[in-house]
């Protein structure tokens, strides 16, 4: 016998040990823990109803801020030089800002969507330039007299009945702005 006449024995005998685990594995099934036999299917998973409720955004969309916009454009024309243009629009009170130099201006305030709107303009540090007014929203353009002490003027505006608004300003300066140098 030579020093290699056992191995093609022993490859004979791993061979056909591979080949019964062969034969046997594809029938044989995992049964897991001896006392449990394995489940036949999955649970199936039946959805529930979920109840929710829908809210507004309450950031206005791209095409809603271009239709606001558009419309604020058309509004309180002719253009007039040195003015100071604003826009806003809401359901809820708003707030606006121009940073015109201290002087004497003419507002020119526009609104529609509510009834009424009630406006109120300070100073961009607090004091108080035009008390609340209640103007219609009408489309009619309100113009009173403004006289900015300070720099900036804050424009707070409230439509009543909690109708959707738009609303536009403008500050038309009347003389020469006297922080101008």
């Amino acid at each position: 016998m030579s020093a290699h006449g056992g191995a093609p024995a022993r490859r004979g005998g791993l061979l056909f040990g591979v080949a019964v685990l062969a034969v046997a594995l594809p029938g044989c099934e995992y049964a897991g823990p001896e006392d449990q036999p394995a489940p036949a299917s999955p649970p199936v998973a039946t959805p529930q109803p979920r109840s929710f409720e829908v809210q507004t955004n309450p950031y206005p969309t791209a095409s809603e801020l271009e239709d606001l916009a558009a419309w604020s454009a058309g509004q309180l024309q002719p253009r007039i030089p040195g003015e100071l243009r604003g826009t806003n629009g809401g359901k809820t009170t708003s707030t606006g800002t121009l940073m015109a130099e201290p002087g004497e201006y003419e507002l020119h305030f526009v609104c529609i969507g509510p009834t009424f709107a009630e406006l109120s303009v300070s100073t961009s540090a607090g004091a108080e330039v035009l008390a609340p007014v209640r103007v219609p929203c009408d489309g009619q353009a309100l113009k009173t007299p403004l006289l900015l002490p300070t720099q900036g003027a804050d424009f707070t505006m409230s439509p009543d009945d909690g109708v959707d608004g738009r609303f536009a300003y403008r500050l038309v300066p009347t003389a020469e702005p006297t922080g101008a140098g």
